[in-house]
């Protein structure tokens, strides 16, 4: 799962020229001159938290983990319940193996706004944890809002392959999923 891509958002701040700009160059992938953009433009206004969140994302693609997090934390001290820095703080979290505190902020995100993409993260870090009950119920709420999508349908195969009900519960899961596509 990849971080969620910038963020456009109004014009209100000085740094939003600088946001623009870096908008225009992460979407054109030139992620060197985004850098500078987004930071010229935070720097200008310390309190943008789009800039913060767009660094985010983009030390996160760049595979800067360590400076996604600082980037993520920043946007967290301006917004903290904010939906998407708490979905991008979880998604930052698992990629840099911080556990705990991923399942800590995809619970928070899926709760502040219940998205296919919350609802997706926050299965996939309960799997990963070990809640396998959790991770099916989680990926079979994801279903409800996108009946359709053939990944969520073979992640909640997987996910109840895990179970204790196991067995018989992936079958009828299965025989769910392969109907559906037919």
């Amino acid at each position: 799962m990849e971080a969620i891509t910038p963020a456009p958002g109004p014009l209100t701040s000085p740094a939003d020229a600088d946001r623009q700009l870096g908008i225009d160059a992460h979407t054109d992938g030139h992620l060197v001159v985004a850098e500078r953009y987004y930071t010229e433009g935070v720097t200008l206004d310390p309190k943008h938290l789009i800039g913060y969140l767009n660094l985010a994302v983009l030390y996160h693609q760049m595979g800067r983990i360590k400076e996604a997090l600082g980037a993520i934390i920043a946007a967290a001290q301006i917004e903290p319940e904010n939906p998407l820095v708490l979905l991008n703080h979880a998604m930052i979290s698992f990629k840099a193996m911080r556990m705990l505190e991923a399942l800590d902020y995809a619970h928070k995100a899926a709760d502040a706004n219940p998205t296919v993409d919350a609802l997706k993260l926050l299965a996939l870090i309960t799997q990963t944890c070990g809640y396998a009950d959790e991770s099916v119920n989680t990926f079979r709420r994801a279903l409800d809002i996108a009946p359709d999508d053939f990944g969520l349908q073979m992640n909640v195969c997987h996910s109840q392959s895990l179970t204790n009900a196991g067995p018989e519960e992936l079958l009828w899961q299965r025989n769910v999923c392969y109907e559906s596509f037919r």
